[in-house]
C-alpha cells in the first residue's frame, strides 16, 4: 500500500492568523500490480548414460528471474529438480516464476539423456533429422 500526497494553500479566516497555511492530505492509494516476472531458463541439457544405463542424475544452472516489484522476489519451481534422475530420452522441465502480487510467467528447456545400450550408441534426434536417416524408430537411432 502507498499513499497518494496532496498539498494545497488555503486562507484562514480567523482573528489569530492573518497568513495562508498549508494543508496537506495523505489518501491512502492502492496500486495493483498485473505485470508478469520475466524469466529465463538455462539451456538445454544433454546427458550421457554409463554402459547399458537407462538413466542417469542430471544437475542443470538455474533458471534467473526478475520483477518489476518492490524488492522483486520472485519464487521459482521447477517440475524437475536439478540434481533429478532423469530416464533415457527428452524430458521438458518447466520453470514456473510467481511474483508477490501471484503474476506469474514460465519458460522451458529440454534434458535429453542418451548413450550406450546393449553396446550400441543410441541418441535422440529430431523428426526432421529422422526423416533424412535410412533407419528410423521410434526417435531413436542406430
Amino acid at each position: 500500500m502507498s499513499c497518494l500526497h496532496f498539498c494545497a494553500v488555503e486562507p484562514i479566516r480567523s482573528s489569530r492568523f492573518d497568513n495562508d497555511e498549508i494543508i496537506c492530505l495523505y489518501i491512502p492509494a492502492s496500486v495493483t500490480d498485473t505485470i508478469p516476472p520475466v524469466v529465463t531458463c538455462p539451456s538445454n541439457k544433454v546427458a550421457n548414460v554409463t554402459q547399458n544405463g537407462q538413466s542417469v542424475v542430471v544437475t542443470y544452472p538455474v533458471a534467473t528471474a526478475t520483477d518489476n516489484s518492490a524488492g522483486g522476489q520472485v519464487q521459482l519451481t521447477y517440475s524437475h529438480a536439478s540434481g533429478s534422475v532423469f530416464s533415457f530420452g527428452e524430458t521438458t522441465v518447466t520453470v514456473l516464476a510467481r511474483d508477490p502480487s501471484g503474476n506469474q510467467a514460465m519458460c522451458t528447456f529440454v534434458v535429453i539423456v542418451q548413450g550406450m545400450a546393449n553396446g550400441i550408441l543410441r541418441t535422440l534426434i529430431t523428426r526432421y533429422q529422422c526423416m533424412t536417416f535410412a533407419y528410423c524408430m521410434t526417435g531413436l537411432v542406430k
